[in-house]
């Protein structure tokens, strides 16, 4: 017996094709336990966890990419400039702030490097409020970013910290806790002649 056959001998309903959960209504137990299926599974698409220096397919696409300019990142760029969250880096500029933020970072500060950002921390005791409040004002005028201020708990310190890409690179400040730091002539990274 055909589905021709068995639809006039039985009726159509539920004959002749499968059941689309997309199509069952939203109240409806099967629609909502489907819901709750796809939170609970996991992504499991081939490049999760793949960057270009871990793997070669995600490589020659990011160099297809750039052969080709295209930029798959900019409609995203563009919706986050406009809800204010990215922001571009700024062109830097040599100057009082800068050498003054050098000079912080050498004497209570500390810049850490991560696999793809790098973090600059300066700590504080609590008795200068005058002190880290403006080193956060010059931080986000130099890097174009609101920097972190948090207190230790237990502790009479006040932490400024700022997350970034190439902190090192765009802004000549040395990689190094304050005890390590390695001879840099900072006046050419500040600007100063001589």
């Amino acid at each position: 017996m055909g589905i021709t056959a068995y639809a006039k001998k039985f009726g159509g309903r539920g004959v002749g094709f499968v059941l689309n959960v997309v199509t069952l209504p939203k109240n409806d137990k099967r629609y909502i336990n489907w819901r709750k299926s796809l939170k609970a599974r996991k992504n499991l698409g081939w490049s999760r966890g793949l960057t270009k220096a871990t793997s070669k397919s995600i490589d020659k696409i990011s160099q297809t990419f750039k052969k080709r300019h295209i930029d798959n990142f900019l409609s995203w760029r563009q919706s986050e400039e406009f809800r204010d969250r990215y922001k571009p880096p700024v062109p830097l500029v040599r100057n009082g702030d800068m050498a003054f933020l050098i000079g912080l970072i050498l004497g209570d500060g500390h810049v850490n490097k991560f696999d793809r950002t790098e973090g600059l921390r300066i700590t504080w005791g609590t008795d200068k409020p005058e002190l880290w409040r403006y080193a956060a004002k010059i931080m986000e005028g130099v890097f174009n970013k609101k920097a972190t201020v948090a207190k230790v708990k237990n502790a009479n310190c006040m932490i400024v910290s700022l997350y970034q890409k190439d902190i090192y690179m765009k802004r000549k400040v040395p990689i190094a806790s304050i005890c390590q730091h390695q001879p840099i002539n900072y006046s050419s990274a500040i600007g100063i002649n001589g």
